[in-house]
């Protein structure tokens, strides 16, 4: 990462300095970006590894197959989200204590909630491999895809303990300064997905058992990239050390991520509600649409929940060591940065909506017979990117301030934003606007949440201005 590289020897107080270092630079939007690049890389990455499940899925399978893989994936976020619970909550405690320099207290708590994340993630998949078609069920799944959502499903199972640690990884590499080992594991696994969706779909034809195969070994290199540096990289701040049973250290992590945990659970919870009301509405073509949009979302969202989440470790250091000035300016330059980057992304969505669609060799034109008659689903998917962009300014300043609360070690204040936009106001707004509207009530739903939350988003970031000294 150019001037942030460490360089280790072996002294543990030089380690220690060249730790700080990285992190105690002038704040500038040029030095914030060039920290962040690299989780910006991986998120996005990492995001487009179910995208291209749903891409193959599409191109060589069936819609009906792109719709399971939409069913499915809440319950893949649902999972996941452990891993953000202690990843970035452990990761801001672990960043903190380096910043009063604790750095022993570091290195065994993040070998604590490393092993905590990795055992939840297992308990998670051994319930959902016990009762199945209960979980199919929660998730809406009908009749017309049981079939297919079960041969996605239960290959991916196998998977997600693996997956949950390769997130928590991800978010200690940040903080160890080497996020673009992280960034290089993602963009692995992302090209290790392309090309066994290409082998297992295409060539073999395993169907979307050879998507779930492919989605799981994708994410599984990020873990493996993760385990290898923290067992074997002893000159670094963080390493896997022998660990201690804090129940605090576990609470605090808890507390700390508490907002990314509800952003996920909440966005799993809400996809989930989604997709029961679209599949009473129009059924499984409803739901394929959905998931294209969701797709084209969620790369746009990484790239600037990607910079908010790959800042924390410097906002967490610069509260550890109590330098108001940078916060204050942290939180300034921020701002300007997540709006550009929302707005630049608005943009590329409503230049790009046709071309992205296509992808999944979706035509708004089809032959039936003679005739050229318009399909339902890229007609909805249009409709759903379209609508849904409009709240792209407020979300990425929604997540910022969750983001940042979290990186204040004030998981409380953090999740109330997360639980707003996440579940309270998106769930309200799909009920109500789906019932007045239908199909695109739905569409409206999503803008329409965020432009809500803002306002308990400025709130209290003016409340508790004084408290945190940022403003």
């Amino acid at each position: 990462m150019g001037d942030d590289t460490h360089v280790f020897i072996n002294t543990e107080g030089s380690n220690i300095m060249e730790h700080s270092q990285s992190l105690d630079k002038k704040i500038t939007v040029g030095f914030l970006l060039k920290f962040a690049l690299p989780t910006i890389i991986s998120l996005t990455g990492m995001g487009i590894f179910g995208v291209i499940d749903g891409i193959f899925a599409a191109r060589y399978i069936d819609a009906y197959a792109l719709s399971a893989v939409g069913l499915i994936w809440p319950f893949m976020m649902f999972a996941l989200a452990i891993g953000f619970l202690f990843g970035v909550g452990g990761n801001v405690l672990a960043a903190k204590e380096i910043g009063e320099g604790h750095v022993d207290w570091a290195r065994a708590d993040f070998t604590l909630v490393s092993i905590v994340a990795f055992l939840s993630s297992a308990v998670i998949t051994a319930i959902a491999a016990v009762f199945p078609d209960i979980v199919l069920s929660v998730l809406g799944v009908n009749a017309e895809v049981h079939h297919l959502a079960l041969e996605y499903l239960m290959p991916l199972l196998a998977f997600l303990p693996l997956m949950g640690i390769g997130v928590v990884f991800q978010q200690f590499l940040i903080t160890e300064g080497k996020a673009h080992i992280g960034m290089a594991a993602a963009i692995a696994g992302g090209l290790l997905g392309v090309y066994l969706n290409w082998l297992l779909i295409y060539r073999m034809g395993l169907g979307l058992h050879g998507a779930a195969i492919s989605t799981g070994l994708a994410y599984t290199v990020p873990a493996v990239v993760g385990f290898v540096f923290f067992v074997f990289n002893r000159r670094g701040t963080l390493y896997f050390v022998r660990p201690k049973l804090k129940i605090f250290v576990l609470l605090k992590s808890a507390q700390n991520g508490m907002s990314e945990m509800v952003t996920m659970m909440s966005s799993s919870i809400t996809i989930t509600i989604m997709n029961n009301v679209l599949m009473d509405i129009d059924g499984p073509m409803a739901v394929a649409a959905a998931g294209i949009m969701g797709a084209g979302l969620g790369i746009a969202a990484n790239v600037y929940i990607g910079y908010s989440s790959g800042i924390v470790p410097i906002i967490s250091y610069n509260y550890g060591k109590g330098d108001t000035e940078k916060l204050k300016k942290i939180f300034k330059t921020s701002i300007f940065v997540v709006s550009t980057l929302a707005i630049a992304m608005l943009g590329l969505t409503f230049a790009f909506t046709d071309a992205f669609i296509q992808i999944y060799d979706i035509d708004p034109l089809v032959y039936i017979g003679t005739f050229l008659v318009p399909l339902p689903i890229y007609d909805m998917a249009f409709t759903a990117l379209r609508m849904a962009s409009f709240g792209f300014v407020f979300m990425a300043l929604n997540s910022f301030a969750s983001i940042f609360f979290t990186a204040l070690n004030d998981g409380i204040r953090s999740a109330m934003i997360a639980a707003c936009n996440g579940f309270i106001f998106i769930t309200a707004l799909l009920l109500i606007f789906s019932s007045w509207w239908g199909v695109t009530g739905v569409w409206i739903a999503i803008p329409m949440a965020d432009v809500l939350t803002i306002l308990v988003s400025v709130y209290l970031l003016m409340r508790y201005r004084k408290v945190y000294n940022y403003i």
